[in-house]
């Protein structure tokens, strides 16, 4: 049997505070938020020790291995331990003094794996390294190599190998439920950051015995936000069927308008039946059906619901609260199960204050719709050619000397493409024939520029990775380096993971996860065609580690502001408004490298200067930290191999 095919065995990491307990309540272990979560869901989605251990397998060939749980302790004020605190995800710092404790019941924890490790900070252990790259909760498959990060993304994966048949419409329609990384779905960001923050915000004000945190008596805006959402009709691949199924009159009754059937309101108004219909199915947080998106927020929402008055609440969450009810029904038990018995709901004993609807705004629409924030990129109002001429006449008012990208010499590191095996050929990941020549071109100038600045032993990390092009070449010309691979979409990693297996290099570790879950020590970090936003958190990445980067940047007109970052990114270019920034990297992707003169050369000049002040930018941002001894823009070489083909080096200091 093959390493493909062989059954792995899965650790799965949470971490617990290390306290001194009350030797009556031995099995109540203090722990962090997303532990506590974590294992709530993973109750309710059957797992047991059964569905967790391999001798209960009557097919090797599944591929299930044994699933276990290593508890690992960390201290509330942060001491020094074996454990990489850095790892630790620190999503409220700016709120929380210290951090909250949850209780679970340990001894039913138990039941849930084929093995429970609990980690004593008496104990000498050294996590492995790659392990401790992670943020927690976090994945381990030693035999591959992999480290998953990020509550969804661990969840799904459990799920999907552990738990039972009858459990996997927990993930949804083509198992999509929660697949987008928070970094660019709202509703995934809502589920793992957002809400959690609300959380560990009310719990941080009933530790320090106040009635809010903010000053007032409303409710956390992420709980308004989540109301409105159950407001909105729901969005299903078979909304028709099910209405077709349930036979379910929309209002008071039919007729037939225009050769269609329609239904018509208490005032008489028309309405579309569907629509009418999918008014009525947001049941569940996703829509009519009970998915891990409920698994997540229950016991969140547990956690706090003491706080409020049910009739405040009903008055203020009509819908939130016919949800939290009717998961209730399904889940409650699982969640009594895990919880300890001092987060009871009679266990804290508060003053219930009455509160009230926020003050600040809150959008009428779900949480699959953009954040209000976030502008559509391919919005016409950036590619106005007056807006544009602001823009620039701005960056120029600003003095600001604009670098010109110089081609990039990799001859002298030219590959020979023959003579490499196959699978590190990135014919050998399938790609598509007709685009190997520029994707060969494209890993020469990257190769070229990591090769001239890696030393022996080093660790280099090929961010947003795909299916591994670049970082399988550096691993095999660079032998003597280790080289992770960080790669949100599974199905993508998984392919590396394949193509590194066969090859049987010994020197790649895979991470699936966001990149800020990632955390580990790295020497030079890569990137080829980061999306948008994605290039300068792995600018951002680097520059946190001190180390030097090559990055070749994409999708100029998706740049966002998000939860990790903003633009401009250098004080050079603080004059510059984010709207006219905007309007800079809309014109970046205006052209497409085919310009056959006249018009269209004059506008494929104006977007490689339109990349060139972006990627200005990025470069003094870097050098503004001085960490870097130069910061170099480059082109890749021949211009020909992509559009765009701008390449960032940053040299770190010695």
């Amino acid at each position: 049997m093959d390493n493909n095919s062989a059954p792995a065995d899965v650790e799965l990491y949470l971490q617990y505070y290390d306290l001194k307990r009350d030797p009556a309540e031995k099995d109540l272990l203090p722990v962090p938020l997303f532990s506590l979560v974590t294992l709530c869901a993973l109750k309710q989605a059957g797992l047991t020790k059964e569905t967790t251990s391999s001798r209960h397998f009557t097919q090797p060939s599944s591929g299930k291995g044994n699933l276990t749980i290593k508890l690992i302790p960390i201290h509330p004020i942060h001491e020094e331990n074996h454990v990489d605190l850095a790892a630790e995800p620190k999503p409220d710092q700016e709120f929380l003094q210290k951090p909250n404790e949850y209780f679970i019941n340990l001894e039913n924890v138990r039941q849930l794996f084929h093995d429970c490790v609990l980690l004593q900070k008496a104990q000498s252990f050294e996590l492995e390294p790659q392990v401790a790259a992670c943020v927690f909760p976090a994945v381990f498959v030693p035999q591959q190599n992999l480290c998953i990060t990020g509550l969804c993304s661990l969840l799904r994966y459990i799920v999907g190998k552990f738990c039972p048949e009858t459990h996997q419409t927990l993930l949804g329609h083509q198992n999509n439920c929660l697949s987008a990384p928070a970094e660019v779905s709202t509703w995934t960001k809502f589920c793992e950051i957002d809400l959690p923050r609300a959380i560990e915000r009310e719990k941080q004000a009933t530790a320090e015995g106040s009635g809010d945190v903010e000053s007032s008596n409303e409710i956390p805006y992420e709980l308004a936000q989540f109301e409105i959402h159950l407001r909105q009709p729901v969005k299903i691949h078979n909304i028709r069927k099910r209405m077709q199924q349930e036979q379910q009159a929309s209002s008071s009754s039919e007729n037939e308008t225009n050769g269609r059937n329609v239904s018509v309101d208490k005032n008489g108004r028309e309405v579309d039946p569907i629509l009418a219909f999918a008014k009525t199915q947001h049941l569940y947080a996703e829509g009519p059906d009970f998915l891990l998106s409920d698994l997540i927020l229950y016991p969140l929402y547990s956690l706090i619901m003491h706080r409020f008055s049910k009739e405040n609440m009903m008055n203020l969450l009509p819908k939130t609260m016919l949800w939290y009810d009717r998961v209730s029904s399904l889940y409650k038990k699982s969640c009594e199960e895990i919880i300890g018995q001092k987060l009871s709901l009679d266990g804290l004993r508060i003053q219930v204050i009455t509160r009230t609807w926020p003050k600040n705004d809150v959008p009428d629409q779900s949480l699959y719709k953009n954040d209000k924030n976030r502008i559509n990129p391919a919005s016409r109002l950036f590619t106005k050619q007056p807006d544009i001429d602001r823009a620039m006449s701005l960056v120029k008012e600003a003095k600001i000397e604009v670098l010109q990208a110089m081609p990039f010499d990799y001859t002298s590191a030219k590959i020979d493409w023959n003579a490499l095996p196959e699978l590190v050929h990135p014919l050998g990941g399938q790609l598509p024939p007709e685009r190997l020549d520029k994707k060969c071109q494209q890993l020469e100038n990257l190769t070229a520029a990591v090769k001239a600045m890696a030393r022996p032993g080093q660790v280099i990390v090929d961010f947003c990775s795909g299916g591994g092009h670049l970082a399988i070449v550096l691993a095999y010309l660079l032998p003597e380096a280790i080289v992770y691979l960080v790669e949100n979409k599974q199905e993508s990693l998984m392919r590396a993971v394949h193509r590194v297996q066969s090859l049987g290099l010994s020197n790649c570790r895979f991470y699936q996860g966001n990149m800020d879950y990632f955390k580990g020590r790295f020497d030079i970090g890569v990137s080829l065609h980061a999306c948008g936003v994605a290039t300068d958190l792995v600018i951002q990445a680097c520059i946190r580690n001190g180390a030097s980067f090559v990055s070749c940047p994409c999708c100029y007109g998706s740049l966002q502001k998000c939860h990790m970052l903003s633009y401009p990114r250098s004080n050079l270019f603080a004059p510059i408004d984010f709207k006219d920034y905007l309007v800079l990297g809309h014109t970046a992707d205006q052209w497409h490298g085919s310009s056959n003169g006249g018009k269209c050369q004059e506008k494929e000049a104006q977007g490689r200067f339109a990349m060139n002040i972006i990627d200005t930018d990025r470069a003094t941002m870097a050098l503004e930290t001085g960490r870097y001894s130069r910061v170099e823009l480059c082109q890749l070489f021949p211009p020909s191999c992509t559009p765009k083909n701008n390449l960032i080096i940053g040299y770190r200091k010695e």
